[in-house]
């Protein structure tokens, strides 16, 4: 995946101009790099590179004197407009393992599910990985057809991942579980009214 970009001269107060003029500033940083490099692009190329991509596809940025691989480590966003005001991204080399947070997607049919009373509850949506960068996988599928009775729970140490990815975060952890509505309630929302309750009474 490639994203034009162009050194950046433009900082402070300046940066306004360019964000009116459909430039998104950033910058490059890395182990490996003897100084940060700032650069730019055209915001609408980013976004689009952004939504194929996510933070965990290698990225070739080219242009200007500048051929670097890098990651996309954090935007800033507009909390008025909603849109990127600036992207920082981390180089990387081709050889050296990495860590990248990777979303979690849920695929299949679970058996579990025979009414409209039950349904499949996303505990956690992305996880911690450690690859080299061609290895780095854009997403990784949790497979729901495996969950066939209500106290059913899959566990980050269930996730299958390809070979070369470590996932960092603890195995323990819950990924997704069955959630049954109780009279149109489910198990977590029941939990949050009875723990609301027990605050009320404890005030009174």
């Amino acid at each position: 995946m490639k994203l034009a970009v162009q050194q950046r001269t433009a900082k402070g107060k300046e940066l306004v101009k360019l964000r009116k003029e459909d430039i998104l500033p950033g910058i490059i940083y890395a182990k490996h790099m003897d100084h940060p490099i700032t650069v730019q692009c055209r915001r609408q190329d980013f976004v689009r590179t952004y939504k194929e991509g996510g933070k965990s596809t290698v990225i070739e940025l080219k242009g200007d004197g500048i051929d670097h691989d890098v990651l996309i480590h954090d935007l800033q966003i507009n909390p008025v407009t909603h849109e990127v005001t600036h992207v920082d991204f981390i180089g990387v080399k081709a050889g050296e393992e990495i860590h990248a947070e990777v979303t979690l997607i849920l695929q299949g049919k679970a058996p579990v599910i025979t009414s409209t009373e039950i349904r499949i509850q996303q505990i956690k949506d992305s996880v911690e990985i450690k690859a080299k960068p061609k290895d780095l996988p854009h997403d990784i599928k949790v497979d729901i057809s495996v969950m066939e009775n209500e106290d059913d729970i899959i566990y980050v140490k269930d996730l299958i991942v390809p070979k070369g990815v470590t996932i960092l975060d603890d195995g323990e952890l819950a990924v997704a579980r069955v959630a049954v509505a109780k009279g149109g309630v489910t198990d977590e929302e029941e939990a949050t009214e009875t723990e609301a309750e027990t605050n009320t009474e404890a005030t009174e």
